[in-house]
């Protein structure tokens, strides 16, 4: 009896543990079993300019580990999420459903998020909805993901509004991704100029195509009009961003063999004595040979050099902390491509160089003081650098480019 009283005893302590673990970790990410791999899922919603959540939109997920998804988020009808002020700061995927998607499974590292197809139009917003905010001819948007050694998850969301103003959301925080605060997405609604109320700057076109009232930063600059994307300057954005760039380092061993020779020499000479008789003198070698063979490893990394190239583009200024600057290049011929940045004090500094279209070709980001990134071959055109710095609030830094 003792013994099978002592059982029920342990099997009580038991159910008292695990019970006491789910009320300690919820229904939420429990923690991770010693030697386990660590991987974290996530939530994103979408939005409108205000406090509607919004169905039916795409995104592309691209990390620096080789991850390269896309998910959609469920079409349904447009629900109230959240108070405040516009827009709402903070969503919500564990009451309400609409505009949510998970993305799931994913293992330590950074990533990049963006639109991929926008929610669909509706009375409202007859003509659909931007991929940003601010304004019909907003630029861009994208959300910026990080996912750590122990399975935790941050990230902000970067919008540029169409007169270049750059908002990142939440203010002065992070997104958990949690489904109580998922990864949030801001969407402008869109109708046809004047139809719902005054237009931006009154002349019919990009950043006409309003809902509501006009904010102070609808207005896109119009000496850029004529160069932006058509039909909005944030159409571009919504191709599919190419695969993450790597760098290939190799080890290569390799074996010398040298060779040493002494040669030992002993000449015997016999006097020689003309008497109708010659005496040869005869020299005599003795040839020692030693051989002895050294191995030896070199590294090797793989890149391009940029050495003898003409200089495309320079700049030098100051980056505050979460901002994108951006650097534009004149016409480049086809070739290989070279950047080098240099920053006061350590920080992170993400670089990125993008074609005309405002797609991503190479990527780097780097925490120290500088950085290099070598690009094999771009075609001629036009291109843009964009640097991000996390870290301190502000750095000075000097950039110089060059291509061949």
């Amino acid at each position: 009896m003792r013994t099978l009283r002592s059982r029920w005893k342990v099997a009580l302590w038991a159910a008292t543990v695990m019970l006491g673990a789910a009320m300690i970790w919820g229904p939420g990410a429990r923690p991770v079993a010693a030697g386990s791999s660590v991987t974290v899922s996530v939530w994103l919603q979408t939005m409108d300019s205000c406090k509607d959540a919004l169905g039916g939109a795409k995104y592309q997920v691209v990390g620096d580990n080789g991850i390269d998804l896309q998910v959609t988020t469920p079409s349904a009808a447009r629900a109230g999420v959240g108070s405040g002020n516009c827009p709402v700061p903070r969503g919500n995927c564990s009451s309400q459903t609409v505009g949510c998607v998970q993305i799931a499974n994913l293992p330590p590292g950074t990533y990049r998020i963006h639109e991929l197809v926008t929610p669909p139009g509706n009375s409202s917003n007859p003509e659909g909805y931007a991929a940003c905010n601010g304004g019909s001819a907003c630029q861009r948007q994208e959300m910026d993901l990080t996912v750590s050694s122990s399975g935790a998850a941050t990230a902000t969301t970067t919008n540029v509004y169409p007169d270049g103003t750059v908002a990142v959301y939440p203010s002065g925080s992070t997104f958990r991704g949690s489904a109580s605060d998922p990864i949030l997405v801001h969407n402008f609604g869109l109708a046809s100029p004047g139809s719902q109320g005054s237009e931006c700057d009154g002349d019919g076109d990009a950043d006409d195509h309003s809902t509501g009232t006009p904010s102070a930063h609808c207005a896109y600059p119009e000496g850029q009009e004529s160069s932006a994307c058509k039909p909005y300057p944030w159409s571009c954005t919504l191709g599919v961003w190419p695969a993450p760039v790597t760098t290939t380092s190799t080890t290569t061993g390799s074996t010398t063999t040298g060779s040493t020779t002494t040669t030992d020499t002993t000449t015997t000479t016999t006097d020689t004595t003309t008497t109708g008789t010659t005496s040869t003198g005869s020299t005599t070698t003795d040839t020692t040979t030693t051989v002895s063979t050294t191995t030896t490893t070199s590294t090797t990394t793989t890149s391009t050099t940029t050495a003898g190239c003409t200089l495309s583009t320079s700049s030098s200024g100051k980056l505050k902390k979460g901002s994108t600057k951006s650097i534009s290049f004149k016409e480049v011929a086809a070739g290989p491509m070279g950047v080098d940045l240099s920053w006061s004090g350590t920080a992170t500094v993400r670089l990125r160089l993008l074609d005309h279209k405002s797609k991503t070709l190479a990527e780097t980001t780097v925490t120290g003081t500088s950085l290099h990134m070598d690009v094999a071959s771009v075609s001629a055109g036009k291109y843009s650098l964009t640097l991000k710095l996390s870290g301190p609030q502000q750095v000075t830094y000097t950039l110089t480019a060059g291509h061949c």
